[in-house]
């Protein structure tokens, strides 16, 4: 059962008295919002205010030094569960064309992201240059290390001259691991995007479109829920405080305490955010769902472990598969809104999820094949790709979405099909690649 809890108030008197506003503030962008904090991080050094980005635009983008030169890009985020904030970030290093590529698992703190005007000024910044990052511990995509793993972090933190931040967070995850036996849920933030959102009467909600990072605290803020379940408001999209969603690691599921009304109210066009970062309207929001502001509280939750992966669900004569009908395929083109995964059916293998905003003006749901798959042929999506999906327009447990057979991405295709719509993946041999890193 949840408990209601107490929302305690850290904000200056002066916002306070401008007094309580019962309607949502007017629809913005995140490229206003980010204007709006700017405003404030001109008035006063002691007031605390959000630096919100989505998940989806910070994956992809370049990383430079202090000299302007590009050392590589954001391959993933990383976030520990039971702190509810970012622990690294991924980069991906040298290479030519993907190929040759190193991951290393950067700490946030080690990492400055500036936004001075307009959207497509995000600049992630670092101090380590490319001799050290040359030096420094890395892995490749088909390896990843267990994140969850104590001395592993304090081998990354120590290498990178960890701040104190990093170095309390590695001290308490190494005496939970320690005293519980047991290590917490380190997930990628690309694996949570896509997840299924579901209430306590185990209805279907929709999924986890993007998650909302306040980048200056390394925190998770809020996840934008897509309300694939909900038919009257189909479409669009719902911010939850992350704090009010309950993981189900074994069942690969959110849960969140919801009736049909509160979403409903609180729902918004995909092209229409509100003010995430207006303290009056994250009040409001925290209220409905009985959660505490994550500025509030830093707390400590023990995780579990994640259920092994199985393929069985991708094998060509699954239920999942026998839906994909090579004489009812469609092609559409647009635009990546976000990247994240998908599970066939419940404790399956990830699945490559996209959301596409097609020429049209219509939002779509893509399910590539498996996630392994893609990663083999060395084929990666990111907010903004221009992408021509063919496919079959299916009706799955998770909603509406087109089962691809193709999906071209610039100068790369990824043939997930052959034209008897026959899957081109050998589940045999992803389950034995999987079997090296079943926790990512």
């Amino acid at each position: 059962m949840r408990i209601k809890r107490h929302i305690r108030s850290t904000w200056p008197c002066a916002i306070a008295c401008l007094g309580i506003v019962a309607g949502v503030p007017a629809a913005t962008t995140f490229a206003q919002q980010r204007d709006t904090t700017a405003q404030r991080d001109a008035v006063t050094d002691r007031q605390f205010t959000p630096r919100l980005e989505k998940a989806n635009r910070l994956i992809g983008l370049k990383v430079h030094n202090r000299q302007g030169d590009a050392i590589g890009s954001i391959e993933d985020i990383v976030l520990d569960q039971g702190q509810r904030r970012v622990s690294y970030a991924v980069l991906a290093f040298g290479g030519f064309l993907g190929i040759g590529q190193k991951l290393f698992a950067i700490p946030w703190s080690a990492l400055e992201i500036t936004n001075p005007v307009g959207d497509n000024d995000l600049k992630i910044v670092t101090d380590i240059t490319e001799q050290r990052l040359e030096g420094a511990p890395g892995f490749d995509r088909n390896n990843w290390p267990d994140m969850g793993d104590p001395q592993w972090a304090r081998n990354v933190n120590e290498f990178h001259r960890r701040s104190d931040r990093d170095r309390a967070d590695a001290d308490r995850t190494d005496r939970t691991a320690r005293d519980d036996r047991r290590q917490f849920w380190v997930r990628r933030l690309t694996k949570v995007i896509g997840t299924n959102v579901k209430n306590r009467s185990a209805e279907n909600l929709g999924e986890i479109e993007d998650i909302v990072v306040d980048t200056r605290e390394g925190a998770l803020a809020y996840a934008i829920v897509s309300t694939g379940g909900l038919l009257d408001i189909r479409g669009k999209q719902i911010a939850v405080p992350w704090d009010a969603l309950e993981s189900q690691p074994v069942l690969g599921t959110f849960l969140i305490d919801a009736d049909k009304d509160t979403l409903e109210s609180l729902a918004f066009d995909r092209n229409q955010y509100p003010d995430l970062a207006d303290r009056q309207y994250s009040d409001r929001l925290h209220e409905r769902f009985q959660s505490r502001p994550y500025w509030d509280f830093s707390r400590l939750l023990p995780g579990s472990e994640e259920n092994v992966d199985s393929y069985a669900a991708w094998r060509a004569e699954s239920e999942y598969n026998r839906q994909y009908d090579p004489a009812n395929t469609v092609t559409v083109r647009g635009t990546v809104e976000s990247v994240g995964t998908f599970s066939p059916e419940s404790g399956a293998a990830d699945g490559l999820r996209l959301t596409i905003k097609t020429d049209s003006g219509d939002s779509i749901i893509v399910h590539g094949g498996p996630e392994r798959f893609a990663e083999q042929r060395d084929v990666r999506f990111h907010y903004g790709d221009k992408v021509e999906v063919t496919g079959v327009k299916a009706d799955t447990w998770r909603g509406d979405v087109i089962i691809a057979g193709k999906i071209t991405n610039g100068d790369k295709t990824i043939r997930l099909r052959d034209d008897q719509g026959k899957p081109r993946w050998n589940t045999d041999q992803l389950t034995s690649v999987s079997d090296q890193d079943t926790r990512r």
